[in-house]
């Protein structure tokens, strides 16, 4: 495996969780695609990109857990995880009044030559969310 997708990977969900997009902008190239197969969203440039994840400012603790890594040779990885945190306000048209959730998730990642990540593609059960929020 190589550790620097993989430290690129780390260097990203550490800068979603705390909301720092300009250090999560810096671990992604040129041409980066963003494909949430939960809400069937795809982002193509950064203001997609930004506008998809809009409703993301509503969680707080936020936390990625990578729980597995398996990589292709190509170099494509792929991370099994657990996301979590605190939902306070209107996220994915649900309304939330600080419930906890957390879910598992599926992210496949592509780097480019440089080692920064071109495509991302996130699965994860959006029913359990549902479910954890009451709906």
């Amino acid at each position: 495996m190589t550790s620097r997708n993989l430290d690129t990977i780390k260097a990203y969900y550490k800068a979603g969780e705390i909301g720092d997009w300009a250090a999560a902008g810096r671990c992604v190239a040129r041409g980066y695609v963003w494909i949430d197969h939960g809400t069937g969203v795809v982002a193509r440039s950064p203001d997609e990109l930004k506008a998809a994840l809009e409703d993301d400012d509503v969680w707080s603790t936020r936390k990625f857990d990578i729980e597995h890594v398996f990589q292709v040779e190509d170099g494509t990885t792929i991370v099994q995880g657990v996301r979590s945190g605190n939902l306070n306000g209107s996220w994915r048209s649900m309304d939330t009044t600080g419930q906890r959730v957390s879910f598992p998730f599926c992210a496949i990642f592509r780097f480019d030559a440089d080692g920064l990540i071109v495509h991302e593609e996130a699965y994860y059960d959006m029913l359990s969310v549902r479910q954890q929020l009451g709906y």
